[in-house]
């Protein structure tokens, strides 16, 4: 909008229409910004009129982008205020004003600073008119507490009470919605209905505002904020509870009462008995939720009084005997027999009692960190780089700390002996030599033997280190801790990555030829051959159980655990190969979170 001064100082209005040039008046520049008003009002108001219903002080604050006002005027009914203060308040009470409609003016001026003589003579400004209408109503009521519960029929009510209106009459209500999945919608109600039942709601967290539709002198469009409520997330479960090596028990639990449905491997959609609350489903792989090594489940749910409008959805993977603990997906377990716990650790180190799902206790770690577990002592060890942590296995205290520069943190490079002592290797700036060090739990050094070669291999009661070497494996014995004897095992160099000493024997070696599907195990003194397990359907060594010793083998669709005993199957699961599987303790882990306990798989 263009605007214009008149050369006398002619006052104008910043919200007038354009005005025609003639000799009376010149062009001036034309502000940058607009002239702005905001007021805070603490009284009921839909933005147009404003609603007394008691004695307020009416705050308002005023805004001229920037400008300093020279002055205020406001005006109700017979009442004015005048002032050059942006901020303040007014006063309206029973004495002043009774019960009735009146129109609030604001009218504010500003220099204009155009600097023409006027503007410096103050003789022009630039100058604004708001005004809103006003009802008071000292008899009226407004109630602004708005409450929910879950009804008879299993679906959210919301209620709240009726205002008490003197010469304002509702024609109804408006119920606001916004939750995350549903964004925001609204439903209008009655005006002799103080209640609403949210049949789209299923347990999103959601805000609710409620308002009532006033008529006001023969208009509708006055919307007066009732009350509002938020209701605090409560989304329905899809989870597995029991299970055999057969079948999976797929169970569900809706908090608000709605239509289910599922689809099953994209067969035909259909709809479960409506007191069911689960089904049984066949056992397909163990340790995945990929959808293609799992039943994939797609549960719907829909309005009751609009079955065609699906308002949740969620999927599930199901297939995979065991637990599913869907916080430690890509963590790393370990067990400690003597507490009986598990271990799981990325950011956070978290303690199990299997099966239970939530940890007993649990501790904020570095990513990257490595835990290692006595398998005799109730202790944990914490590594990061030049740093060791031992902590308490039941309750994660700490009890010591150690700085060790270029400590090796890789999983068999920290050991607990029996004995109560701490072995662990450090590397020296060459990246070609290392040390095995024994050291007690507060990191007094014992002894030091410097080994060339990669891998190395320190044996369960860190009697014998094994070092790679193109000659064979060389066994380092230690007596007493301190170095004793060398010798060479003539064990190809493509195998020495593959050779571990027996964590129920540490004077055997258990070596792994994958070309030949065989499993040696052999004196780690004599190289005598005392065992010789030949593996069946292609299958592979992945690992063993550093507690039971019991040994984990498996091909791209079945995995199997050999009896340290007698080398025997003792337990077998269909598992597809990218599931990064691991036994500890006889506990069967996955890279995706499913543990089982191969001893106990009968009981399920």
């Amino acid at each position: 909008m263009r605007k214009h001064v008149h050369i006398l100082g002619l006052i104008f209005l910043a919200t007038a229409c354009e005005c025609p040039i003639n000799e009376n008046y010149i062009e001036i520049k034309e502000p940058d910004k607009e002239i702005s008003v905001s007021m805070d009002l603490n009284a009921f108001t839909n933005g147009e009129a404003i609603l007394i219903n008691k004695a307020t002080q009416l705050e308002y604050s005023l805004n001229l982008s920037g400008k300093t006002a020279s002055k205020i005027i406001f005006t109700l009914g017979s009442q004015i205020w005048e002032t050059t203060s942006p901020n303040g308040s007014l006063l309206i009470d029973e004495t002043s004003f009774p019960n009735g409609n009146y129109t609030l003016k604001a009218q504010f001026y500003a220099p204009t600073g155009s600097g023409s003589i006027a503007d410096q003579l103050e003789a022009e400004a630039y100058s604004g008119e708001m005004s809103w209408p006003v009802i008071i109503d000292y008899q009226m009521a407004l109630f602004d507490i708005v409450t929910y519960r879950t009804n008879e029929n299993r679906s959210l009510e919301l209620s709240w009470q009726a205002p008490i209106l003197s010469h304002l009459t509702i024609s109804s209500y408006t119920i606001q919605a916004t939750n995350k999945y549903a964004g925001y919608y609204s439903e209008t109600v009655p005006a002799n209905q103080t209640y609403f039942i949210d049949t789209r709601h299923i347990g999103i967290e959601t805000t609710y505002m409620v308002y009532a539709n006033v008529k006001y002198e023969g208009k509708e469009n006055l919307t007066w904020h009732i009350g509002e409520t938020k209701v605090p997330e409560n989304l329905p479960r899809l989870y597995t509870s029991e299970w055999d090596m057969e079948h999976i028990q797929l169970c569900w639990e809706l908090p608000y009462n709605c239509l289910l449905s599922f689809t099953i491997n994209r067969e035909p959609t259909f709809s479960p008995a409506k007191e069911a609350t689960s089904m049984k489903l066949p056992v397909i792989n163990f340790g995945t939720n990929s959808w293609y090594d799992a039943n994939q489940i797609l549960m719907t749910l829909s309005r009751i009084d609009h079955p065609s409008e699906n308002i949740f959805q969620k999927e599930i993977a199901v297939g995979s005997p065991g637990y599913f603990y869907e916080n430690e997906r890509s963590n790393s377990w370990c067990y400690n027999p003597v507490t009986k716990m598990l271990y799981a650790n990325s950011d956070f180190l978290n303690a199990y009692q299997y099966p239970q799902l939530t940890p007993e206790t649990t501790l904020s770690i570095s990513r990257g960190s490595t835990v290692f577990t006595s398998y005799t002592e109730p202790l944990l060890a914490i590594a990061t780089t030049d740093n060791l942590e031992i902590r308490d296995a039941r309750t994660l205290n700490l009890k010591h700390t150690l700085t060790i520069p270029n400590l090796n943190s890789t999983k068999g490079d920290i050991i607990f002996t029996s004995d109560g002592k701490l072995i662990y290797k450090t590397t020296d700036p060459d990246w070609v030599h290392h040390n095995i060090v024994v050291s007690k739990l507060d990191g007094s050094i014992i002894s030091s033997t410097r080994v060339g070669g990669n891998p190395i291999l320190i044996s369960p009661d860190g009697k014998r280190i094994g070092a790679s070497d193109f000659s064979g494996m060389k066994i380092i014995e230690l007596e007493n801790d301190l170095f004793s004897r060398e010798y060479i095992l003539p064990i190809p160099i493509e195998k020495q990555g593959r050779t571990i000493f027996n964590p129920i024997n540490p004077s055997q070696l258990i070596i792994s030829d994958q070309e030949n599907h065989c499993i040696e195990i052999r004196n780690c003194q004599t190289y005598e051959l005392i065992e010789n397990i030949r593996l069946k359907d292609e299958m592979q060594y992945l690992s063993t159980d550093p507690v039971t010793g019991n040994l984990l083998v498996g091909n791209d669709h079945k995995l199997s655990v050999l009896s340290a005993v007698d080398y025997q199957e003792i337990f077998t699961v269909n598992a597809p190969y990218h599931i990064w599987p691991t036994l500890t303790g006889d506990y069967l882990t996955s890279y995706d979170g499913y543990i089982l306990n191969i001893k106990n798989t009968s009981s399920k």
